[in-house]
């Protein structure tokens, strides 16, 4: 309550005073004086926050403040265009320092370790080693808890792997339909019709490592289906008679390990950032939604917010160059310009100047965008209110 009383005051008291003072100051004397204080009071709350931000980004931006994705630009925070825009051409921009180039990769980073966490993995990038350890330390968990327990093979667990199995035969056309799907599934069925349905834990493994290898070797959506639930049925029922710690360690990596196969996917996905170990939040929220769009859609699962928050707030603008190229161009016309008045007045010393001065210009210009001070500015809220948010971008779009 205090700090909504304080925005408030800052947006409707503050703001309007200093600027409305500024602009008497600046005209103190002239006949414009009365009117530059009423628009100085008028325009007190833009001057303070240029680019506010609407109240739905500013929680998606917490969401990844949250999660340790600190590394956002201005233009990125407030979502307003124009600003997203100068940021990207600056970096495509020769002169114009590191900082945004930098910005982008250090978020992009922070972005594929939250990511990571899900499946318990420390590391900025999702390398093939990274990868291939989390993977190994996942099984070595299910080995382990395997090793001295056993699993009953009940009625329940022979019903849901039938209807798996005939869901998937329904959908599927017989000369598409993977074999091994049935194999399994017959094997768990005929587990339980024995006198002494129990299994294994050896054996519960061996089927859990097929259903693995057959999951994420096919492409067909129905039997990933057909499979994901033959092996959610196993482990429900595995998980079922531990206790203690082994119960806690087990559910820990059948969580870790759903989330590793969510993972494998976005990280398998084409491009130079892809092949070197990050995560983009486009990756990501494919492949969330492969594996469950419902729960994507609805807000469930341990990748939704982070996903739905990386792709609104990371995700690049369209680019294919147009912008930087028009930037470019720009800049030659503004030196031969110069040039030809440098020319004129100043001889050929004057051409030189003047064709070196817009690059300088151009340099200066987005060093100071991209700076500390200056980010901080374009970013800040303090004068935002829902009016002023929602009608500001509609005013730059």
């Amino acid at each position: 309550m205090t700090a909504q009383l304080g925005a408030r005051a800052m947006r409707n008291v503050l703001a309007p005073g200093v600027a409305s003072e500024v602009a008497g100051q600046l005209t103190e004397g002239t006949k414009a004086e009365p009117w530059a204080r009423i628009g100085g009071a008028m325009l007190g709350p833009t001057a303070v926050t240029p680019f506010a931000a609407q109240p739905v980004r500013n929680q998606m931006v917490q969401t990844l403040r949250n999660e340790g994705v600190t590394a956002m630009t201005a233009g990125q925070e407030t979502g307003r265009r124009p600003l997203r825009w100068v940021e990207s051409a600056i970096q495509d921009t020769p002169f114009t320092g590191t900082r945004g180039a930098q910005l982008n990769t250090q978020a992009a980073e922070q972005f594929t370790a939250a990511a990571l966490r899900r499946a318990g993995i420390d590391a900025p990038r999702a390398t093939t080693d990274v990868m291939d350890q989390a993977f190994q330390r996942i099984g070595a968990v299910f080995d382990q808890v395997t090793q001295n327990n056993r699993m009953n093979v009940t009625r329940p667990v022979q019903i849901q792997t039938l209807r798996a199995l005939q869901e998937y035969e329904r959908m599927t056309p017989p000369a598409q339909q993977i074999p091994l799907v049935r194999a399994i599934a017959d094997d768990i069925f005929n587990a339980g019709q024995r006198p002494n349905a129990v299994i294994s834990g050896e054996t519960y493994q061996g089927w859990r490592s097929a259903i693995q290898r057959a999951e994420r070797g096919t492409g067909d959506p129905q039997a990933r289906a057909a499979l994901s639930e033959m092996r959610n049925t196993l482990d429900n029922a595995f998980e079922s008679g531990l206790q203690g710690r082994e119960a806690q360690a087990f559910r820990e990596a059948r969580r870790q390990y759903r989330n590793i196969l969510v993972l494998e996917k976005a990280a398998a996905g084409a491009g130079e950032a892809a092949a070197e170990g990050l995560i983009s939040p486009s990756s990501l929220r494919n492949a969330v939604t492969v594996a469950n769009q419902r729960d994507y859609v609805r807000g469930r699962g341990d990748f939704a917010d982070l996903a739905r928050a990386g792709e609104a707030i990371l995700k690049p603008l369209p680019q294919s160059g147009t912008a930087p190229r028009l930037a470019a161009q720009e800049m030659g016309k503004m030196a031969a310009g110069a040039a030809i008045g440098g020319s004129t007045y100043g001889g050929p010393e004057g051409a030189a100047a003047g064709g070196v001065a817009p690059f300088l210009m151009q340099a200066a210009m987005g060093r100071a965008v991209m700076s500390r001070p200056a980010q901080a500015y374009l970013r800040n809220q303090l004068a935002a209110g829902p009016a002023i948010g929602i009608g500001a971008n509609r005013a730059m779009v």
